[in-house]
This record gives structure tokens, sequence and C-alpha cells, in this order.
């Protein structure tokens, strides 16, 4: 017997199956990706009912993209998942941290003593770091030691950088060393040595005791030094013939000497040159009477006077320079220096002696300033200038402003 379960009648089986059953379905459970659904069926006549699986639903895929990795995060790779459920399908894997990509840069500069500075900055990302860069170190440069000598002090070797400048081994000062003197003179500096004398000097003590008189040389050396002390007192002159008929070739006078006596060289024939300083006030007579070999002299911005027959028959004599100093040139000063070219008388000169020139046969220029108030007889005779007649002018002969003679005849000055 079935009853219906809507109007309640009963109906014997064998109607209901005669009828059939009249099902209507509905889905009861729905399906999923992970589960079966359910449909149920059921019949409206008599109600009976049964289920039916239904399949479970395809998963919804979607793809979970990769991420690249770069150097301050992981990346993935492709994944996928379920959109409905959730459920990965393919799971993403973890890709490793990329390495920085670093450029450096110096930032510091290092120097002789102190470190640098070298900055690496990640292009990508920006990080960044720093190193140490070493210390230059200096660059040594030798400072040549300088050997010390008799005028000037010495240096020891030394060191410094040629970067920084940093001193890294000091030079130390050196003293002077002593003057090497050889005969009286110092071979590496050329000084005199003041105490030094030629052997065969003879000095004679002033009346005073104050000073020393260089009055004989007995010695056999060419050249000769006089020192500027003797016995601890100065040289101060050179005597009368003190030199004379010696066979000197030089001779150093020092700046003690004031005055140099009469024929003190007289005859010296081999005398060849000869410097007389500054201290030199006067020139005797006759001093240097018949040096046939000077050929060069000096005379000193002290010398006032030039005595008479002081360079007479110096033939071998070519110029002489008279310094401002000098106001008188004796009588027969240079007679007969036959080498000699030309003169320039200074504007300190007022006189001339007589035969001053006379036979200087090759002395073609004559200077006589306008500060000569006397001119000495025959003064310029039988110089080439005196016997070149274009001098002359109606027996008349000018040097400068200067009347000198006629016909050998002394006319004024």
């Amino acid at each position: 017997v079935y009853t219906c379960t809507v109007c309640g009648r009963t109906y014997h089986g064998d109607y209901v199956e005669a009828l059939g059953h009249s099902y209507t379905s509905q889905v009861t459970k729905q399906p999923t990706c992970t589960e079966e659904g359910e449909r149920t069926y059921t019949c409206s006549v008599c109600g009976d009912s049964y289920t039916e699986s239904i399949p479970m639903t395809a998963h919804t895929e979607v793809i979970d993209e990769a991420v690249e990795p770069t150097c301050t995060a992981t990346g993935l790779t492709e994944g996928k998942h379920c959109s409905v459920c959730g459920t990965v399908l393919v799971e993403q894997e973890v890709v490793p941290m990329t390495e920085h990509t670093y450029t450096s840069k110096v930032t510091k500069q290092p120097t002789c003593t102190e470190e640098g500075e070298r900055t690496y900055t990640c292009s990508v990302c920006g990080d960044s770091y720093t190193e140490d860069i070493p210390a230059n170190g200096h660059t040594v440069v030798i400072d040549e030691a300088v050997a010390p000598t008799c005028i000037s002090t010495g240096l020891t070797e030394g060191k410094h950088c040629s970067v920084c400048d940093e001193v890294l081994v000091e030079q130390e000062t050196l003293p002077t060393i002593d003057h090497n003197y050889v005969n009286g003179v110092c071979t590496m500096c050329g000084k005199r040595d003041e105490s030094y004398a030629t052997g065969g000097l003879e000095f004679t003590l002033s009346d005073d005791g104050t000073y020393y008189i260089v009055t004989d040389y007995t010695g056999s050396a060419t050249e000769v030094y006089i020192p500027s002390t003797y016995n601890d007192l100065p040289v101060t002159s050179i005597g009368e013939s003190a030199f004379g008929w010696c066979n000197l070739t030089s001779i150093t006078i020092p700046d003690s000497v004031t005055s140099i006596g009469d024929y003190a060289f007289y005859d010296c024939y081999d005398l060849t040159s000869i410097t007389i300083p500054d201290s030199v006030t006067s020139i005797g007579d006759s001093t240097f009477y018949e040096c046939f070999d000077l050929k060069s002299i000096t005379i000193g911005n002290g010398v006032t006077s030039i005595g008479d027959d002081a360079f007479f028959r110096c033939d071998s004599l070519t110029s002489i320079t008279i310094p401002d100093s000098v106001t008188s040139i004796g009588e027969s000063a240079f007679y007969e220096c036959f080498d000699l070219t030309s003169i320039t008388i200074p504007g300190s000169v007022t006189s001339i002696g007589n035969y001053a020139f006379v036979d200087c046969t090759s002395l073609t220029s004559i200077t006589i300033p306008d500060s000569v108030t006397s001119i000495g007889g025959w003064a310029f005779d039988s110089t080439a200038y005196y016997n070149d007649e274009s001098n002359w002018e109606n027996n008349v002969l000018y040097i400068g402003n200067h009347l000198i003679e006629a016909q050998d005849t002394l006319l004024g000055a």
C-alpha cells in the first residue's frame, strides 16, 4: 500500500506500478571542484525518491605569475591555483635573490700618510658600502749632501717627500773646513793667507814701533807674497829699492800697504803684471823703472800721485787705466813706453810733468780733461799723435782744448 504524502490517499502497489513513477529532480547538493554534488529525484505521485551524484566541477585555473628576483628580494616561479577553491595546482618556488651590481668611485683620495676611501654603490637598489684605500706612502727624494768648503758650510744627505714636502731625514749643517794654503793662497777659494810671507822678505820696524816696512828681498822665488801683518803688526809700506833688480814675475801686495817707495821695483825685468790695491796712496819715483816685461798693471782707486819715471821704459805696457783719484802725473812717468797705444787722463788730474809720455811711439789716442791746468814741456813729444801732421794746425798742436806745443817749444796750456 502506498500513501500519498500530499493528499493522504492510499494506493495499492499494483496500481502504482501500473501507472509508473512521475519523478521530478532537484539538485540537493551543488558539486564543487573538490566534492561531487547530488541530484535527488522524487516521484510526484507516490513520493518515491532517489539520488544520483553530480560529478565534481573542474578547477578554475588562475596563473600565479612568476616574480623576478632582485638584489634585495627573492623571486617566484610561475604557479597556478583554483580561483574557486583556492587549491594550489602548481606551487610557486622561491627563486634566490640576485647579486648586487656595484660600481665604484673614489670618494676620498689617499695621501702619503692618510688612507683614502672607495665607495661601491649598487646601480639597481642604491645599496652602498665603503672600503679603505691604503695610504700612498711618501715619494722619497734624496737631498744631496753638500761638501763644506773653507768659505761655506756644507750639508749632510737628507730626504724629503716630493708630494707633501715633509722632511723625512733632516739635513744637518756641516761646519766650514780650514783653508788649504799653498804659497800663501788657498787652493779652494783663492783667499790669501794674510800672515804668509815668501821666504827672503826682510822687514824693518817703523821708528814709532807701530808698523813694518818691507825693505829687501833676498829669496829666489819668482812669485812673491807680502803679508798684511808681521809679528802681529801691520805691513804698511814697501821701502825704497826693496825689490830692485829682483827676478820677480809677479808680486801680491796686501791691502795693508799704503805707500810704495822710490825704485821699489827698479829693473825687475821679468815682472809681467801687478795690482796696486786701493789702500796705496802714492807710487814713488822710478818705482817700475825699466820693468821691460810689464804688460798689465792695475792702479788702485786710492793712488793720488804717480811719481817721476814711475813707469820709465815699461815698453811692453800696452794700456793703462789711471783712476779718478790721481791728481798728478810725474815727470817722464811713461817715458819710452813704446807699446802704449792710448791713454785717458781722468778729470781728477791737474798736472802732467815734463816728458811724461815722450817717445810713446804707438800712442795714437790721447784724452786730456779740462781739469788739467799744467802740462810740462815736451810731455807728448815723439808720440804717434804728436808725429801725425794732420793733428797740427798752423804749427799749433791741440789735444782736446789744450794747446800743447809748436815747433818743439812749449807754448802753454
